[in-house]
């Protein structure tokens, strides 16, 4: 899925208190609209997924990891809403000697039948989508790269992703022609974002399904 990643300037902070290396993470609440690019009709019911990712390790050797997670559904208006959050650090390289840095925001969107086409040049809050032309296996195989593995497994928040699982599992099984051996490769995702202590702290995550390909 095309992912279009932006520094937005309070939308996320990485406060260091005096007590040594500890840190809060936190990110600030978004609100905007996802629109259709040629009507300019709001799109009901696509799902926002916002990511924050930051640079972890020394200046010599680092990467870039993916701390939180959250998802959120458009209203009939095609607005949606991103809660704000904070915690502290969990993982041993969230409060290091260098601790998380270069923390970035991203946006992207899914709506059966759609793909993410970018941000609205004139209100970068809106995300524009247009609808998908192409035959089933070109769907499928966009389809299969909408996820982010591992995106907030340190802090459960990676469990948020089953909800785009779900949506994609029923969009497959109303394509055409689609094959049951994705519907097997969600399976895998939703185990992997419900698996692990983290995710258990997530109410929802103990009643969602928990398979795609036998429903």
């Amino acid at each position: 899925m095309a992912r279009l990643a932006t520094a937005l300037t309070g939308w996320i902070c990485v406060l260091v208190l005096q007590t040594g290396c500890t840190f809060v993470i936190s990110g600030s609440a978004m609100d905007g609209r996802v629109i259709d690019s040629e009507t300019g009709a709001p799109i009901a019911g696509a799902l926002v997924i916002a990511e924050w990712s930051g640079d972890i390790g020394g200046p010599v050797h680092s990467k870039s990891v993916c701390v939180h997670m959250e998802v959120a559904t458009t209203d009939p208006d095609g607005r949606y809403h991103i809660p704000g959050w904070s915690r502290r650090p969990i993982a041993d390289w969230e409060a290091g000697f260098f601790g998380l840095r270069n923390v970035e925001t991203s946006r992207r969107t899914y709506k059966a039948g759609y793909i993410h086409l970018k941000y609205d040049l004139h209100n970068q809050s809106n995300i524009l989508m247009t609808r998908f032309v192409g035959p089933t296996s070109a769907r499928v195989e966009y389809l299969s790269h909408a996820g982010t593995p591992g995106c907030g497994r340190e802090d459960g928040s990676l469990v948020k992703e089953v909800q785009l699982w779900h949506a994609i599992c029923n969009e497959v099984r109303n394509l055409e022609g689609a094959g049951t051996s994705f519907l097997h490769q969600i399976d895998s995702h939703i185990a992997s974002s419900l698996s692990g202590s983290s995710q258990q702290k997530y109410e929802p995550s103990r009643t969602i399904p928990t398979t795609c390909s036998n429903g």
